[in-house]
């Protein structure tokens, strides 16, 4: 029983082993077959070749995947900033200035005495001529002297004429400070106002209601900008050209008066203008005949002349 035991387990070692071998030789027959491929087996890869392609596969789809991440988080981020990438609603202004063409832009810098646009003297009609002159010249705007002013109802009309004739809303003005530098006033008979020294003592209410009367009479006629208020300061007693035009001899009261009359002009409704920067109250010449000098450090002008333009700045002076 023994001896038959033993053969039966040596037996089965046998074939064990004989399954084993023939295991063996069949995968090494298998790697020979994959090995040893012809020469001209197209579209077969060897297996190196096979490594080397699985390896730039995986090298692409890194840069793919890394590429796709970067796209991911791209769209993420400008999905998280939505709200901040919506443009701004465009104003009326921003519109304008698309439409225009660059003639229509480098016009836009100049405002000119009328007879400048029509070759006539004196404009007191807005007609062919004017109309002609803002075709080919379509100006920022137009500054009107006493004379072209007739009546109220005359430079009115002369104003609304040329007003229609502008693809873009012209600027309209004159010099009108009140005192001795006058337009209106003195040609067609607006509220008058003293000159603007003789109000010093009387505050910046007295300033911003002045300026409120000289608007009043500018847009009466059609006017929609004021060449003043004056901000520069009377500290040279000698220079005649400003002398009482200037609100004040003290640099810090005449800031306070001028942004003062700021508000007064915007309260009439019309813009106004901040002259003769950098200020012209200590100069010993006369800037309409020559160059006028102000012979100060600009660390001097910072507590002086500038103070009043600086304030009339940030009051909302618009020129």
């Amino acid at each position: 029983m023994r001896t038959n035991s033993r053969r039966t387990r040596l037996a089965a070692l046998l074939i064990l082993a004989a399954f084993f071998v023939l295991a063996l030789s069949a995968l090494q027959a298998s790697d020979a077959a994959v090995t040893e491929m012809p020469a001209d087996a197209e579209g077969v890869l060897t297996p190196e070749e096979y490594a080397a392609s699985v390896a730039a596969s995986e090298t692409t789809d890194d840069a793919e995947n890394a590429a796709a991440s970067e796209t991911t988080d791209d769209a993420t981020s400008e999905t998280t900033n939505g709200a901040e990438e919506i443009p701004a609603p465009r104003t009326k202004a921003e519109i304008l200035l698309d439409s225009m063409t660059i003639r229509e832009k480098v016009c836009q810098l100049f405002m000119v005495f009328p007879e400048q646009l029509t070759g006539k003297a004196p404009v007191t009609s807005a007609g062919g001529a004017m109309r002609e002159g803002l075709r080919r010249y379509p100006v920022a705007g137009i500054i009107f002297d006493r004379d072209s002013m007739k009546s109220r109802e005359q430079i009115a009309k002369l104003l609304s004429d040329a007003q229609s004739m502008s693809r873009i809303t012209l600027l309209m003005t004159c010099d009108e400070e009140g005192g001795r530098v006058n337009r209106l006033m003195g040609a067609v008979g607006t509220p008058y106002v003293g000159p603007m020294l003789s109000y010093r003592d009387k505050g910046a209410e007295t300033a911003k209601a002045n300026a409120a009367t000289i608007a009043g009479g500018l847009t009466s006629c059609g006017f929609n900008m004021d060449l003043a208020p004056v901000a520069d300061v009377w500290s040279n007693p000698d220079n005649k050209v400003i002398g009482n035009r200037a609100y004040s001899t003290d640099f810090q009261e005449a800031a306070e008066l001028v942004a003062a009359a700021v508000a007064g002009f915007h309260e009439g409704g019309v813009a106004c203008t901040l002259k003769h920067f950098p200020g012209h109250g200590n100069t010993y010449e006369d800037s309409h005949n020559g160059l006028a000098h102000v012979y100060k450090t600009w660390q001097q002008l910072e507590t002086a002349e500038l103070k009043p333009f600086r304030a009339g700045i940030a009051a909302g002076a618009d020129a």
